[in-house]
């Protein structure tokens, strides 16, 4: 097939655009562009399609025309001063006979486009070549001011080795990893770790194909900070389907409490606003900046849209004061005077992110010279080292004073905290279980309180041991009570009550080592009932209340849980297996059982 007829193949060929928008406001960030028509060309799809340009080696050529359409469709939008263009290059490009550096410019230079305005998406569907002349090419991307974007992560070519190579200012997660991860444990360990890792280098991430507002939600906890998928928008070239701004964004985030307001709040009383510098100063002003701030250690970088690019430090700088060359290369315009040569990564979050998460970032990250944090994806200030060690410890100090004594476990502040996080937040898969041991009183009274801490602290660690995840919570209510909150993200509800029934078993075989040989004979205690009255008591044992949700519940109350659970306590130690269970389903409904199973339920 011959140039001439992949260019009318190319004719058939237009953009539709969806927005990437910001996964704590709905602000749109930018548009991908997302070629379609393909089917009208006779290729079965559009890889096939750019495969057959590759073999032709005219991917290059068609490419530069595919970008001017992209770049003419997305002006006609007419959100370029708030919007970005994010456009896929097929990495073969670069491997093309024809390539030539500047083309691109000229194509935006005619259109009235900024380059700042363009990210390119490199694919992992293709290996990044590591070569010299690769790394310089998109160096010089840099250096124009494009942005390089990593597609695909984690289902491509080698993904680690991608992220080295390309070094881009943001990731695409790809969709695979996100679809189900609400109910995919293993997901949503992968995609933490990602966005863990990608922070710590000052990369910011994008959920890419979000269509569930559970994957969402859990997007948003992880630490995302932009979201893409059908849940915003469906691809479209209509004007009015492509927005500056999506509300149900901002709904979705009201309706979902769990980043409390105190957060916040919190984080402004020690935030730091620290005065910016434009990405585009010269570094002698920026040189002068610090002469005339010598209390200040280092200057957020920002761009003309005031979103933070990282940090320039005085220390880094130190090197050029004192060398007798050094204010000399700063004076050379191919480099010195470029500040992006002095850029220092760092982390850059929300400000609506969980204190909790920023203290783990920290912790991972203690060299770092400060966190950024945003407002709507723009610098709002800084946290130091100083500010967020008295946070931490703060924290410390508040966890230690809420620990019961007993037994070292969250007590009623952290437990209430966290009750009302899950109530207002997703409860869909939930396990609220409440723990209380019955005839703990006689027990107590006749092995004294000692023998009765013991059986407690027992209690304690076997809850520990049943514990699998961080995301696990364990409290102590106070005395005998207890409490966790599970999502059960792999096991259903029958196989979770099973291993509640073989936990109440174990404390069972292994308190009964606690009773004298002549009570263990006869299974059962005598002494005296609250009123002074001598009787018969069994041994101690402990039993669950448990309320699960299988779906989220909306407007589900602290008090409406609270009632249920004394029903279910109650019914629980009435049960031969001290078990009862109540099955949530909607505000006004819910199955009361009783039993180890839904298929054993016991009157």
């Amino acid at each position: 097939m011959n140039t001439l007829i992949f260019e009318r193949t190319v004719e058939k060929l237009y953009y539709v655009f969806q927005p990437i928008v910001s996964i704590h406001t709905g602000t749109t960030f930018g548009f991908e562009a997302l070629l379609r028509g393909y089917e009208e060309t006779g290729f079965s799809s559009i890889f096939n399609l750019f495969d057959a340009f590759f073999e032709e080696k005219v991917l290059y050529k068609i490419d530069l025309i595919l970008r001017e359409k992209a770049v003419t469709q997305f002006m006609s939008l007419g959100h370029i001063k708030s919007t970005r263009l994010f456009y896929n290059i097929d990495n073969r490009v670069l491997q093309m006979p024809d390539y030539s550096p500047g083309n691109t410019h000229k194509i935006i230079s005619k259109a009235g486009l900024d380059s700042s305005k363009i990210y390119f998406e490199l694919s992992e569907k293709h290996e990044l070549s590591s070569c010299t002349e690769t790394q310089a090419i998109l160096s010089q991307y840099r250096q124009q001011n494009y942005h390089i974007v990593l597609d695909d992560f984690g289902r491509g070519y080698s993904g680690l080795k991608s992220l080295y190579d390309s070094k881009p200012e943001l990731i695409k997660i790809d969709r695979f990893f996100i679809a189900g991860i609400d109910t995919d444990s293993k997901k949503r360990i992968f995609v933490n770790n990602i966005v863990e890792m990608a922070h710590l280098m000052g990369i910011k991430i994008i959920a890419e194909g979000v269509e569930t507002l559970k994957e969402f939600y859990i997007c948003r906890e992880i630490g995302c900070d932009y979201i893409q998928g059908f849940l915003i928008q469906r691809p479209s070239n209509k004007r009015k389907d492509l927005l500056k701004r999506y509300i149900n964004v901002e709904n979705f985030v009201k309706n979902h409490k769990r980043i409390s307001k105190d957060s916040r709040e919190s984080l402004l009383d020690i935030l730091e606003v620290f005065p910016t510098i434009n990405i585009s100063v010269p570094m002698l002003e920026v040189l002068s900046k610090f002469k005339e701030n010598t209390e200040i250690p280092f200057f957020p970088i920002v761009n003309d849209n005031k979103e933070p690019l990282g940090l320039v430090t005085e220390k880094s700088l130190k090197h050029y004061v004192y060398s007798p060359f050094g204010i000399s290369i700063l004076r050379n315009k191919t480099y010195g005077n470029d500040i992006k040569h002095f850029l220092k990564k760092a982390v850059i979050l929300e400000i609506t992110t969980p204190i909790e998460k920023i203290l783990e970032y920290f912790a991972i990250e203690k060299d770092s010279d400060a966190i950024i944090i945003t407002e709507d994806g723009k610098y709002r200030g800084l946290l130091e080292s100083r500010s967020l060690l008295q946070l931490l410890y703060e924290k410390e100090v508040a966890k230690a004073r809420d620990q019961n004594p007993l037994s070292k476990l969250p007590g009623n502040n952290t437990i209430n905290e966290i009750l009302a996080q899950k109530i207002d937040g997703e409860l869909a898969n939930c396990c609220f279980v409440y723990f209380d041991f019955d005839f703990f009183k006689p027990f107590n009274d006749l092995y004294g309180f000692r023998q009765g801490d013991r059986a407690i602290l027992l209690f304690a660690d076997l809850l520990r041991e049943f514990r699998k995840t961080k995301d696990d919570f364990i409290g102590h209510i106070g005395g005998d009570d207890f409490i966790i909150i599970i999502t059960l993200k792999e096991k259903t509800l029958s196989q979770f009550l099973m291993d509640i029934e073989k936990l109440i078993k174990r404390f069972n075989e292994a308190v009964f080592m606690f009773y004298g040989k002549k009570e263990q004979e006869k299974g059962c205690i005598t002494t005296a009932d609250r009123e002074g009255v001598i009787r018969v008591f069994p041994l101690l044992t402990v039993s669950a209340g448990i309320i699960y949700f299988p779906r989220n519940v909306k407007k589900y109350s602290l008090d409406k849980l609270s009632r249920r659970i004394t029903i279910l306590k109650k019914k629980a130690k009435k049960n031969p297996k001290h078990l009862a269970y109540s099955i949530i389903k909607a505000y006004n409904q819910d199955k009361l059982a009783y039993g180890t199973t839904s298929k054993q339920i016991c009157n």
